[in-house]
């Protein structure tokens, strides 16, 4: 059964935060213009140890109940799993610090637990660029965002955007960290299969809308370096779950060549991926599009190159994680 609105709290939102106070105060601020009522949730941010603390915070005079707690530096995983243990409701929202929400997202979210109070809820995640965006920025808006209704796969499950019923929460048995220092690079795809080993699906919510401040689209390096980390982490993901790695297909050209079990086509792709993501490789692409971005600012030929050059970190993090972490199994169904 679906939890029944009512006057008593019964949402708990929790939000992580790490250095980011600035980008954390919008997203309270998009909180204050929430449709559902704000005697009906509260709110529960963890300082992960910021140089500057949260205290002050919570003294502002904010229309809903919130807490702040400060831990050391340990990671978003902690940080919200930490959340989760001195909250009080048994709806949980998770959101990232750098989110900012539509008017109705609490309560559009609500709804759609109400028909899947057993299962994972995510809403739909909109880039926001503030003031001017880059060139970048404009390059990589084209739009094609995740905002396809009903069941979706695990892969596409998203932590900082994610609802869940606290009794299924810690049925799935809460956030796992990859490392020890409480880290993840896809906490939400994690999540998601180990509640798919026991049933547990997956849904999107288009009509919530979240707008994301994400600082990797700011521009080509900063992208560059998130994927590179996410997917030398990635690594650890794949030898916790062997199966998992059909399943994210970016990764298809990025695993080392088997002569045996590869296809031709894809022996002559990952040849061609294991150039162009060389130094000497990529150094070559960003020099093309420098240039072409002088001359010939042409934003279908830009996404493509931007799209070879962050797959070329993809390939090099992949390979590095390799080396730390050592090999999976490439061929596990």
């Amino acid at each position: 059964m679906g939890i029944t609105l009512n006057n008593k709290l019964h949402i708990s939102i929790v939000i992580p935060s790490f250095n980011r106070k600035e980008a954390l105060l919008r997203c309270l601020d998009s909180l204050c213009n929430q449709t559902i009522g704000i005697n009906k949730f509260e709110v529960i941010v963890i300082d992960d140890g910021s140089d500057d603390p949260y205290y002050d915070i919570k003294e502002k005079n904010w229309p809903f109940t919130i807490n702040v707690e400060r831990q050391e530096n340990k990671g978003e995983i902690f940080s919200r799993n930490l959340g989760v243990s001195i909250s009080n409701g048994q709806m949980l929202f998770f959101l990232d610090d750098d989110i900012e929400l539509s008017p109705n997202y609490l309560e559009t979210m609500y709804k759609e637990f109400r028909r899947h109070p057993n299962d994972i809820i995510i809403g739909t995640l909109i880039p926001k660029y503030n003031n001017r965006s880059t060139l970048f920025q404009n390059v990589c808006n084209d739009g094609n965002f995740q905002t396809s209704a009903g069941e979706i796969d695990l892969t596409e499950n998203l932590s900082g955007i994610m609802v869940v019923g606290r009794e299924t929460f810690n049925k799935i048995g809460g956030f796992l960290p990859l490392t020890q220092d409480g880290r993840n690079a896809w906490g939400g795809m994690d999540f998601a299969y180990r509640a798919s080993l026991i049933g547990i699906k997956t849904w999107r919510c288009p009509d919530a809308i979240a707008y994301h401040n994400d600082f990797a689209l700011h521009d080509l390096d900063s992208m560059c370096s998130r994927m590179y980390n996410v997917s030398r982490l990635s690594i650890l993901h794949f030898q916790r779950y062997p199966s998992l790695l059909a399943r994210v297909p970016m990764y298809v050209d990025k695993v080392p060549i088997d002569f045996k079990n590869d296809k031709y086509k894809l022996i002559i792709k990952k040849t061609m991926r294991m150039l162009i993501s060389s130094k000497t490789g990529l150094a070559i692409m960003k020099e093309i599009t420098n240039f072409l971005k002088k001359i010939y600012p042409s934003k279908c030929v830009l996404s493509s190159l931007n799209r070879w050059i962050i797959g070329g970190y993809i390939f090099r993090g992949f390979r590095q994680g390799l080396k730390e972490f050592g090999l999976i199994d490439f061929y596990t169904n």
